[in-house]
């Protein structure tokens, strides 16, 4: 697919420099995090169902999927259901020639006839070109508002995963390796207070992290438990 016909579909892999593999915490989710190595390694294919509720990592760990296929050579692509959702559902039949397709926030485009047989045609025509198929959404095939009892039975048949959620302890690590990565250190008193007065996923503790990062540098402050409290209002 022509990135000039459309910009918006395609990864910006300068923009999401965090979302490789080795930023996700992959406790709990190991055997996950493996099979997607070897499909972006092109060792194995994968038709691969990823479910998990909102900040679970499922945009994390396509985004790093494309990013080390790109790496490997391989021509794949990524798409978000939010942004397709956004066009007309023939946009769908330009995806399919690609040697791996990765569609996030799939629940977008589910419970809407037109979307759902063009998402039953592009799964007929990765699989007769030997692609591979890789999707995200809030819960698996049977628990989703599916239609076409077709394209519910295609997905039902692919590998599902679960991504199991991340402890209290994995999480403040995540966050201190993330602060890390910024150039600061995350004391576990600090770390541990973010996580006792914030929403506890990883998108809202993202932001709070960004929010904090952004503020220390205007005002060349560490970021210390006080200046949580007085950044945050908390």
């Amino acid at each position: 697919m022509s990135d000039i016909l459309h910009p918006q579909l395609t990864l910006p892999l300068s923009g999401v420099p965090d979302f490789d593999f080795e930023s996700f915490n992959a406790s709990g989710n190991e055997q996950l995090l493996h099979r997607l190595r070897q499909i972006a390694d092109g060792r194995e294919p994968g038709w691969l169902f990823l479910s998990g509720a909102a900040g679970a990592g499922k945009s994390h760990l396509l985004q790093a999927v494309c990013l080390a296929a790109q790496q490997s050579g391989l021509h794949c692509l990524f798409v978000s259901g939010r942004e397709l959702q956004a066009l007309h559902a023939d946009v769908l039949q330009e995806l399919a020639d690609v040697e791996l397709l990765c569609i996030d926030d799939l629940d977008r485009l589910l419970g809407q006839p037109a979307w759902e047989e063009q998402l039953f045609h592009l799964y007929n025509r990765l699989r007769e070109q030997g692609g591979c198929l890789l999707l995200a959404a809030s819960a698996p095939p049977r628990q989703l508002d599916i239609g076409l009892a077709d394209l519910r039975s295609r997905f039902t048949a692919m590998e599902l995963y679960a991504i199991q959620p991340l402890g209290d302890d994995d999480k403040r690590r995540v966050l201190q390796r993330a602060a890390q990565s910024r150039g600061f250190a995350l004391a576990d008193d600090v770390a541990g207070y973010i996580l006792q007065r914030s929403s506890r996923d990883m998108v809202s503790l993202q932001k709070v992290l960004n929010r904090l990062d952004q503020q220390s540098l205007r005002e060349q402050r560490l970021i210390t438990l006080p200046f949580v409290k007085k950044v945050m209002h908390w």
